[in-house]
C-alpha cells in the first residue's frame, strides 16, 4: 500500500512503468476536465493494462463497508474533489473469505481494518495484498458526491 500525496509521485515512478504511467496521468492532466467512463491509457498494444476510471461517487456509511482484493490489477484511488474514506488493511488480517469473484476479479473479506482519507491531493495505491472498502463517508459523516478517479494497473 503506498499512501502520499500527489506532489511526492516521482518517488515510485521505479515499482513499474504501469505505476509510473498512472502517476503521470495524474500529475500532468487536468483532472477537473477528464471525462467519466473509462479510458485505457497503458503501454500494450490496446492500453488496457492502464485504464484510467471516472465517475462521479456519492460516499456511503462505514457500516457498507465490504472489503476487498484484486489479484490481476492494482487499484490507484484519486479524488478530484471532496473527500473520501477507504478501510484499509491487510489479507493477513482477516478472518475468512466472504465470497470470491474471480470473473470480476474480486474477493471479499471479514477482517481487521482502519479508515484513511483521500482526497486533498492524496492518492491511494493499493496492491495484491491490501484489502480495501472504498467510497465511505469521510469520517463517517454525511454522505457527500466526489468526482473519483479510479486508475486500474495490470499487476
Amino acid at each position: 500500500m503506498v499512501y502520499d500525496k500527489l506532489e511526492n509521485a516521482k518517488f515510485y515512478y521505479g515499482l513499474s512503468p504501469r505505476i509510473e504511467k498512472a502517476l503521470r496521468f495524474l500529475q500532468e492532466n487536468d483532472l477537473a476536465k477528464v471525462k467519466e467512463g473509462k479510458t485505457p491509457i497503458g503501454l500494450d498494444k490496446d492500453g488496457e493494462d492502464v485504464v484510467v476510471n471516472c465517475w462521479m461517487n456519492s460516499t456511503k456509511p462505514y457500516s457498507t463497508a465490504k472489503l476487498e482484493t484484486h489479484q490481476e490489477f492494482l487499484d490507484l484511488h484519486y479524488l478530484v474533489d471532496g473527500k473520501e474514506d477507504l478501510f484499509v488493511g491487510f489479507v493477513q488480517d482477516t478472518s475468512k473469505v466472504l465470497e470470491d469473484k474471480p470473473d470480476i476479479d474480486c474477493r471479499f473479506y471479514e477482517g481487521f481494518s482502519r479508515p484513511l482519507p483521500i482526497g486533498v491531493d492524496r492518492f491511494l495505491l493499493l496492491f495484491p495484498t491490501d484489502t480495501h472498502a472504498p467510497g465511505l463517508n469521510h469520517q463517517d459523516k454525511e454522505s457527500q458526491t466526489n468526482k473519483k478517479i479510479l486508475i486500474k494497473i495490470k499487476v
